[in-house]
């Protein structure tokens, strides 16, 4: 008699099947694969209030509010997927088209099948208005660093 997989291994091997020929798609339990301890987001001053952007060359987002400028991953808390490969981001809302999860600017979720708020990272800012996301300094989703200008 041939040995079958146990029910659990067969449910992740059958919720691996999803994320076939999808990429970005990953287990969902994991925050942006090796984020940089600096990664580059820009200047202040072409950051305007209001504003929520992919961190170009990254998995993540930068944002800057009222109350300051924050940072985050752009993968999915539902099963991994890349949003700035596999979705959408305004200013007011961030979409994963891998399975439909849909997140507010601040990466608290609007719709699942995602229930996790997206990671947020550490932010500096230099004399220069040169703006530092720190990928591997989780920091809580409420946290931002103030402009003063």
């Amino acid at each position: 008699m041939q040995d079958l997989p146990s029910r659990r291994r067969f449910l992740e091997l059958l919720g691996a099947g999803s994320c076939l020929g999808l990429t970005g798609c990953g287990s969902g339990d994991e925050d942006t694969p090796n984020a940089p301890a600096g990664m580059a987001g820009g200047n202040i001053d072409d950051l305007a209030p209001g504003t929520l952007r992919v961190l170009t060359g990254f998995s993540a987002y930068i944002g800057r509010d009222d109350d300051g400028v924050y940072a985050m991953s752009s993968i999915c808390t539902h099963l991994g997927c890349d949003m700035t490969k596999q979705g959408s981001v305004s200013a007011t809302q961030i979409a994963c088209n891998c399975h439909g999860s849909r997140y507010d600017a601040n990466g608290e979720v609007t719709s699942g099948p995602a229930v996790a708020t997206l990671t947020h990272y550490e932010v500096e800012i230099d004399a220069d208005g040169e703006i530092t996301v720190h990928g591997d300094k989780k920091v809580s989703a409420e946290t931002r660093l103030a402009v003063t200008s």
